[in-house]
């Protein structure tokens, strides 16, 4: 029986620390049944080896229902990478995540509330990406708790608000599945990445 109700992608090439991070927040913090699709895109930093490790030791539990792992010796780029984890996704809806992202408490269900609020919206992004700002990506750097500290506040300054987007960049974006018989996946001639997620926005 598929109880999924989101397929998380997470395409890797490198950054394998990063990667780790990312990971293990979305183990923590999310709290909607989820499976995880991992994609190796020919890293040679030890993400090979990392996710050889969480294949062998990371279970389904709680709210992750299923684990998926690709390793590939080459790098398929991004928009190809998306489309193999789409074509073996069993949720409902389709998160597209970096590997250099930290998600934070009830980052998905939040998400995912969107939809349910309102059925005309096919695309839910992040509403704010303090990432962008290079000063804070160092403070981060020294000191993890402050991601939760700034996304606490955005969470509370901005609860139960939402707001049209003319564009929702793919660091972090949650599409319907159904989306994507309508209208075709991510195009791979953005190759090995930046753009695919903008053009099949648009």
């Amino acid at each position: 029986m598929n109880n999924c109700t989101v397929s998380i992608i997470m395409p890797c090439f490198n950054a394998v620390e990063y990667t780790k991070q990312a990971i293990e927040s979305v183990l923590i913090n999310t709290n909607v049944n989820y499976e995880l699709i991992l994609i190796n895109n020919g890293s040679q930093d030890g993400t090979k080896e990392y996710f050889d490790f969480l294949k062998r030791n990371l279970k389904p539990c709680g709210f992750l229902k299923k684990i998926t792992i690709l390793q590939f010796k080459q790098n398929l780029g991004v928009a190809k990478s998306l489309n193999l984890g789409i074509s073996k996704s069993l949720g409902k809806y389709i998160c597209y995540l970096n590997n250099d992202i930290i998600v934070t408490k009830d980052w998905l269900l939040k998400m995912v509330r969107v939809f349910k609020k309102d059925a005309k919206v096919s695309v839910v992004g992040t509403m704010f990406n303090m990432f962008e700002d290079k000063k804070f990506v160092k403070q981060v750097e020294k000191d993890k708790s402050i991601v939760d500290k700034v996304a606490r506040y955005i969470s509370i300054s901005n609860k139960g608000k939402t707001k049209k987007a003319d564009m929702v960049h793919g660091l972090c974006i949650l599409i319907k599945k159904n989306i994507f018989k309508k209208l075709g996946v991510f195009d791979e001639k953005f190759y090995p990445c930046f753009g695919e997620d903008l053009e099949f926005i648009v």
